[in-house]
Formats: structure tokens, C-alpha cells, sequence
């Protein structure tokens, strides 16, 4: 299975629930039975993967950080 967070269940991929064997099995079988469906959610993840880099994620926790910290008004190596 997958991060519900990040993959959209039936579109760039399946989420499958912990230790749920049959699920795993239906959702491979379906991926090795139907080559459009294969086709497509490796379209729609590797778009989807896209948006996600440790660029993206680094300046998001940058943002955040420097955002929290403008609403205690401190600055980057105040020590306070």
C-alpha cells in the first residue's frame, strides 16, 4: 500500500490498508490484466511526483519556520 497523503487512490496509483493480502492481490492483478490502467497511473504519478522534491520540501519547512517565528518576532539566530 501507499501514503493516502501523497498517492490518489485509483489515479496515480492504489492505497491498499496494511496487511490487507487480498487487496494487495487485486490491485497487482488489475495492474498485469488492464495495460490502461497501468498506462495511465504511471502518467498521473510521475506528473504527480513532480511536485514533490527536497527543493520543494526544504523551502516549504523554511517558509514555515521563518513564518512561526515572524509571528513570535524573532529573527534567524536570535537565541530568544
Amino acid at each position: 500500500g501507499a501514503a493516502p497523503e501523497v498517492v490518489r487512490d485509483g489515479r496515480d496509483g492504489f492505497v491498499v490498508p496494511p496487511r490487507d493480502v487480498e487487496g494487495l492481490r487485486r490491485a497487482l492483478d488489475r495492474l498485469v490484466t488492464d495495460r490502461d490502467t497501468l498506462d495511465l497511473m504511471r502518467k498521473n504519478a510521475h506528473t504527480r511526483a513532480q511536485h514533490y522534491s527536497w527543493q520543494r520540501a526544504a523551502a516549504a519547512n523554511l517558509r514555515a519556520y521563518e513564518e512561526a517565528m515572524d509571528r513570535r518576532g524573532l529573527q534567524a539566530g536570535d537565541g530568544s
